[in-house]
C-alpha cells in the first residue's frame, strides 16, 4: 500500500558532508523560530541564548546555501526557501518523536502505534472494522483515531502527525507529497425521526424540504456544500440549519431525539430505517463533491502494521459500499 517516489530519496552521490554540522538543536530552533517569528522567544523555547540561536540560524543558512529568514511585519519570517525547508524540518522532528515512541512501546511489550485520521462523514464501521481486524494480526499495537476536516487531516499527515488519513481531495495541489487512492463514494439521504409528523409524500418534494429545520454539517465543509448545491440545483436556497454538527453520531442524535431533518450517508440511512429509528424522506439527496480517498505520505517506508491497516481500511470501505447496493 505504501506509495514511493524515487525522486524523493537521496541519490547515491548525495553530498552528505554539506549537512554534517546539522544537529537536532538546529531543527528545534528552526521550528520554534518559524512558529514564534521572534528570535528571543525561539531561543527561550530552545533553551539557549539569543546569540547562540542567531549563530545556529547562520549555520543553517550556510549549510543550505540560502537565506532562510527575513524581517517582516510580523517579526522574523521565513523566506520562500525557509517555508520550503520548514515542511521537511517538521517531518524529521515528527519521525524522530515517532521513532522514540515506537522504541518505548516495544520496551513495554507493545507493537508500536498506528495513527489514523478520518473526516466526520466516513461511517464509523469502516474504521472500526479495519482497526478490529488489525488487532487480530497485531494484538499489541496501539491505534490512535482522530476525526477532523479534510484540510486539517492533510496538514497533519504532511507534518508526520498521522500515518494515513481518509479525506476528500478536490485538487492534486492539495496533496503534494502524498499519495491518494479513492476508496469510498456515497450520496447523502435526507432523513427524519421515524413517526414524525411531516408531509407524507415520498420522495418529499424539494419545496417541502426547504421549509424544514435541519441539523447539518458545519459551513465550509464539503458535505455542507454538497447539500447546499443540491438545493440550488433545484432553484432553492440551502436549508436552514437549526444545529450544526461535526460528526455523524451527533447528527443522528439530533434527528432521532430532536425532531430535526438531517443528512446521512445512504447506507447508514437505510440501515437505521430498517431498524425503524429514522425514515428516509428523500434518498440520494446530494451526491458528494469528491470521493473519500486514502492518503499516505510518499517516499517513506511504513511499518508493516501501517501497511496492513491501509489495506484493511480499503477492504472495509469496499464491503460497506457493496452493502449499500440493493
Amino acid at each position: 500500500m505504501t506509495s514511493t517516489d524515487e525522486n524523493a530519496l537521496p541519490r547515491d552521490d548525495f553530498d552528505w558532508a554539506a549537512l554534517s554540522r546539522l544537529k537536532l538543536r538546529h531543527l528545534l530552533l528552526y521550528r520554534n523560530l518559524c512558529d514564534t517569528a521572534a528570535i528571543s522567544r525561539a531561543a527561550e523555547l530552545s533553551h539557549m541564548t539569543q546569540p547562540g540561536a542567531t549563530k545556529l540560524v547562520q549555520e543553517m543558512e550556510e549549510m543550505f546555501k540560502a537565506r532562510l529568514f527575513e524581517r517582516g511585519k510580523m517579526g522574523t519570517e521565513p523566506t520562500a526557501y525557509g517555508q520550503a525547508l520548514l515542511r521537511y524540518v517538521r517531518l524529521v522532528l515528527a519521525d524522530l518523536a515517532e521513532a522514540k515512541a515506537h522504541v518505548e512501546s516495544l520496551t513495554r511489550g507493545e507493537s508500536g502505534m498506528v495513527r489514523l485520521g478520518h473526516i466526520p462523514s466516513v461511517p464509523a464501521e469502516i474504521c472500526a472494522q479495519a482497526c478490529t481486524a488489525l488487532r487480530d494480526v497485531y494484538p499489541n499495537v496501539c491505534i490512535s483515531v482522530v476525526e477532523a476536516r479534510s484540510d486539517a487531516l492533510i496538514d497533519a499527515l504532511r507534518r508526520g502527525e498521522l500515518d494515513m488519513a481518509l479525506a476528500r481531495v478536490t485538487s492534486d495541489a492539495d496533496i503534494d507529497g502524498l499519495s491518494a487512492k479513492a476508496i469510498y463514494n456515497e450520496p447523502f439521504s435526507a432523513v427524519v425521526q421515524a413517526g414524525a409528523n411531516v408531509p407524507p409524500k415520498r420522495p418529499m418534494p424539494w419545496v417541502e424540504l426547504a421549509r424544514q429545520q435541519w441539523v447539518l454539517p458545519p459551513r465550509g465543509s464539503l458535505s455542507r456544500l454538497a447539500v447546499d448545491l443540491a438545493f440550488v440545483r433545484n432553484k432553492l436556497t440551502g436549508p436552514r440549519a437549526a444545529v450544526e454538527c461535526q460528526t455523524l453520531e451527533q447528527s443522528r442524535y439530533y434527528v432521532i431525539t430532536g425532531g430535526l431533518f438531517g443528512v446521512l450517508p445512504a447506507t447508514d440511512a437505510l440501515r437505521l430505517q430498517e431498524q425503524n429509528v429514522i425514515e428516509v424522506v428523500r434518498s440520494n439527496l446530494a451526491p458528494p463533491l469528491a470521493p473519500v480517498s486514502l492518503l499516505l505520505r510518499q517516499g517513506r517506508e511504513s511499518a508493516p502494521s501501517i501497511e496492513k491497516l491501509a489495506s484493511l481500511v480499503e477492504e472495509s470501505a469496499s464491503r460497506h459500499t457493496k452493502q449499500g447496493v440493493r
